[in-house]
């Protein structure tokens, strides 16, 4: 594939005209670009996936999904009729939708070259797929779809709206091409990130990461999984044609995010973000919180309370960031910090009408470290009773209940390793590697008595407490039929090990017991892709990591 700097210049000439032309121009010079770029270099794609035949985002319609306008139909029907090559080739189709119903009849929305699209179903070739949409919650559908084989005379592939009041559509995307799950995955990131529709529920754990077009990512299951709920962020990349300053949920509770000036829905700040620099703010998932009272809060007053912020490779010329969320059904809290496990900063509010909005300074703040939004500067009031954090590890007092059963767990925000330690004594201590970790006391049937999140600032291990073992595996994430390595040292027993592993749905695929070793090295190849959970069992301590496998 050739390079070519005319065309880089051209895009680039064309992003800063963008405002300044009238929708129509606009539109047409995207479209042409998307298309004639194949013949030249294909400089952008979305996710960084290369080689769109089609790529559509135009904005020019009052109706929004997330922060962006949906697009004008008709315009996109007479533009893309004239297209009949790029459509007849077109494998992969991705298209954001939001319903404008509230039950379906089985009408037809949009015909666009093989795929046809109903309020009920997607058609393609000869194959038909029943989809359901939640009330006015938008939706990113993915179709892989060869082109039909054609006999006889050439007939030119339709386009044509159907019933154009069903929907709202914000993007299509085409590839000729059938992509591999991999590209897939990584466009479908850059459609949720941009038009904030949550990934994180995916029935097939392994898709549920955010990827970035370098393939890092904004939003990790085996270490962010406790935020699954809601997922949003900012952020610039010139790889993907994608730059955000502002952004609103789309679904669910009212979030909205702005650098620097917030300004109306459907609009951007005008402030310069550096190349691939991101953050991402995510949920809490409610399943975790409702036998735990204590968790990072003391009362449900605050709409922030259950949400996390996460910096990547941060940088921006702007100087804060606006947090506006609907104010609580009952009083809101006094205050809000934001805490990192070791400092907090106090979070100034302002009432907007029906509206709290927050602001972050982001000099505070410093990249790859996961930011905690809670109430209180001295913590959750619970866990102070239960923990304390000796500068180079844990000491924890459980007297409330005294002979039962308790277990203390750990998970780093660094590795995702999960540490449980089981107990009926009333206090454990424990030493902790240096960086962020979740801490959690469970009772004797695993409910939650406390939780809080402690960094630890020391390297060293402190003397007289339990060590903390090196657990690794790699390369992560792994492809199908490569060999993962399991490395673990520095047991805290020298007594014998039973490795356990397990797939998404909770079938043992391995299971063997094993003789203490100063270092334990363990292979195993993954032919089936998916999400795989490491067990090891030594004594009273469990401990746990995740592999995601991809094809």
């Amino acid at each position: 594939m050739y390079q070519s700097i005319t065309l880089t210049n051209v895009i680039n000439f064309y992003f800063s005209l963008m405002k300044g032309l009238s929708l129509k121009l606009s539109f047409s010079i995207v479209l042409l670009l998307a298309i004639t770029s194949m013949s030249y270099a294909q400089i952008v794609g979305p996710g960084g996936v290369e080689g769109s035949s089609i790529w559509y985002n135009q904005e020019d319609e009052q109706s929004l999904i997330a922060n962006h306008h949906s697009f004008d139909l008709l315009t996109f029907e007479n533009e893309l009729s004239s297209h009949h090559t790029a459509l007849e080739k077109a494998t992969t189709y991705f298209f954001v939708l939001k319903p404008n119903f509230k039950s379906t009849t089985g009408a037809s929305f949009m015909k666009l070259g093989h795929v046809e699209i109903f309020d009920d179903r997607i058609e393609y070739g000869n194959h038909s797929k029943p989809i359901t949409f939640a009330d006015n919650e938008p939706t990113i559908f993915t179709v892989v779809s060869p082109p039909p084989k054609r006999y006889g005379r050439r007939v030119p592939t339709e386009v044509s709206i159907k019933d154009s009041s069903l929907f709202e559509i914000a993007e299509v995307v085409l590839f000729e091409d059938r992509l591999p799950r991999f590209d897939i995955h990584k466009v479908n990131t850059y459609l949720a990130l941009k038009y904030s529709i949550t990934i994180t529920q995916n029935t097939e754990s392994i898709w549920r990461n955010y990827h970035k077009a370098d393939s890092s990512l904004y939003w990790s299951e085996v270490i962010d999984r406790l935020y699954s709920k809601t997922v949003i962020g900012l952020g610039n990349s010139e790889d993907e044609a994608f730059t955000q300053t502002q952004t609103t949920t789309s679904s669910g509770a009212f979030m909205q995010l702005s650098l620097d000036t917030p300004v109306a829905l459907g609009q951007m700040p005008r402030v310069i973000v550096d190349e691939d620099a991101s953050l991402v703010l995510s949920e809490r998932n409610p399943f975790e919180i409702l036998n735990n009272p204590c968790a990072f809060t003391t009362s449900a007053t605050n709409p922030m309370i259950h949400w996390k912020l996460k910096l990547h490779n941060w940088s921006s010329q702007a100087q804060h960031l606006y947090i506006r969320a609907d104010l609580p059904s009952g009083k809101l809290a006094d205050s809000l910090f934001l805490t990192d496990g070791n400092n907090f900063w106090h979070l100034p509010k302002t009432i907007i009408g029906n509206r709290v909005e927050y602001k972050v300074y982001f000099d505070m703040l410093n990249n790859d470290l996961h930011y905690f939004f809670v109430e209180q500067k001295d913590n959750n009031p619970c866990i102070k009773k239960v923990l304390r954090d000796d500068s180079q590890g844990l000491a924890v007092d459980n007297a409330s209940t005294p002979g039962s059963a308790w277990s203390l767990e750990t998970q780093s925000l660094k590795t995702g390793v999960i540490i449980s330690e089981t107990t009926t004594a009333s206090t454990l201590s424990r030493g902790m590697d240096e960086g962020q970790h979740i801490v959690t006391l469970r009772d004797a049937n695993g409910d939650i008595i406390s939780q809080d999140v402690v960094r630890i600032l020391a390297q060293e291990e402190p003397g007289g407490m339990t060590v903390q073992p090196d657990i690794h595996l790699f390369p992560v994430p792994a492809k199908s039929g490569q060999e993962v390595n399991l490395l673990v040292s520095n047991l805290p027993s020298t007594s014998s090990i039973r490795l356990v592993v397990v797939d998404a749905s909770g079938r043992i695929v391995e299971d063997q017991s094993m003789h203490h070793q100063e270092q334990l090295e363990w292979r195993h190849r993954f032919e089936i892709p998916g999400m795989y959970q490491f067990i090891l069992y030594q004594d009273q301590f469990v401990y746990s990591l995740r592999v995601v496998v991809i094809q």
